[in-house]
């Protein structure tokens, strides 16, 4: 479909003063909607971006209709204000879908995109909440379906800055978050959300290069996940921290439990299973135990079959590289010629994408194996 065409449908879908409302939020004359719906002209990226806001529409979708910028469609519409006095359903409709797109831009390797988004929703949804619960009508389901959604929210905040901010800062930056999701997961009696709190903290401190702190978090997550479905970046957490603490035989205890649930079909999504895979290579490279390339190369190949799906995260293909890498560090004799093209893949990636820290820990490695970089 055109885009002059579905925008012809959704104005007459909405009825009359729709076209005159939509140039009023576009800042355009009555004369420039009726071209748009014409095809005379064909709005820029950004502006599509406003108008798939004013109508809650995919703005990827309306930029391949128009052939403009999809990327530049998105952030117009991330930066688009949300009106907060629609209806609670349809808020809470518009905020799940704002957060699975924040999924996706993290997942297409956005991270810093995501992160905005989701401080634009945690800060909507916050709003939102006081509101319902300064209401003297107040609906209880409607509170506690608002906490849920902010609880999540606040989750999904914390994951994306375990990806991107400086190892320095994680802790401190991610406390707020953290605290907040505890107390709401309890308020509420949301065990999994919860223990994705604990994991998500384990995974800042583990960050950070503080092992023995990310334990004492893995612990937690452990204990409170219980027989729940199991949180996939708390299973990888609880995987590295006894191999950076030196411990083989919690190590491989990790690991057998981790593989006994990839078989029970607990972990199925590629990328879910490229992410333990490559944290079990990861900790048999440290840990100088065999098969730590069998598992890396099992975990490409999830990588890539993730690729093929279309559910591509490139961090998961940086962290692979520095997987191998560290395997590298640790062998008796470094293959050097291997190293210097994982190096530079890893880093090509890293740049492409701003993967920041990744990047420095890639330099910090090649220097430790002597390689030099251009």
């Amino acid at each position: 479909m055109l885009f002059s065409e579905w925008l012809t449908r959704r104005l007459d879908d909405m009825g009359r003063g729709a076209a005159s409302q939509l140039a009023r939020t576009l800042h355009r004359t009555p004369q420039t909607v009726s071209d748009y719906k014409s095809g005379k002209i064909t709005p820029e990226a950004w502006e599509l971006g406003q108008i798939a806001a004013f109508f809650h529409f995919d703005p990827t979708a309306l930029a391949e209709m128009a052939n403009r910028d999809p990327l530049e469609a998105q952030q117009a519409y991330l930066e688009h204000s949300w009106p907060l006095a629609v209806t609670s359903s349809h808020f809470l409709d518009e905020a799940y879908y704002q957060l699975r797109i924040a999924y996706t831009l993290r997942d297409r390797g956005d991270p810093l995109l995501a992160l905005d988004l989701l401080a634009r929703w945690v800060g909507y949804i916050e709003e939102r909440l006081l509101i319902e619960q300064s209401n003297t009508r107040q609906d209880k389901r409607r509170v506690k379906d608002l906490q849920a959604l902010l609880l999540r929210s606040l989750n999904d905040r914390m994951r994306s800055m375990n990806d991107v901010i400086p190892k320095s800062e994680i802790v401190d930056r991610t406390m707020d978050d953290f605290r907040l999701a505890v107390r709401l997961a309890q308020k509420i009696g949301h065990t999994r959300e919860e223990a994705r709190a604990y994991s998500l903290r384990a995974n800042a401190y583990f960050v950070a290069w503080r092992s023995a702190d990310a334990a004492v978090w893995v612990d937690k997550y452990l204990a409170t996940i219980g027989d729940l479905p199991p949180h996939v970046p708390g299973v990888r957490v609880s995987l590295l921290v006894p191999a950076y603490l030196s411990n083989p035989v919690q190590f491989e205890q990790a690991e057998a439990l981790s593989l006994d649930l990839i078989d029970g079909g607990k972990i199925a999504p590629a990328q879910e299973l490229s992410l333990l895979l490559e944290a079990m290579g990861h900790g048999r490279g440290l840990l100088h135990l065999p098969q730590a390339d069998t598992r890396l190369d099992a975990a490409q190949q999830e990588f890539e079959r993730g690729k093929a799906e279309g559910k591509t995260l490139p961090l998961r293909g940086v962290q692979i590289i520095r997987s191998r890498l560290i395997g590298e560090t640790h062998a008796e004799k470094p293959n050097l010629d291997r190293v210097q093209e994982l190096v530079g893949a890893g880093i090509k990636t890293a740049r492409e994408y701003e993967y920041k820290r990744h990047e420095a820990e890639l330099r910090r490695l090649a220097k430790e194996l002597s390689i030099v970089l251009d």
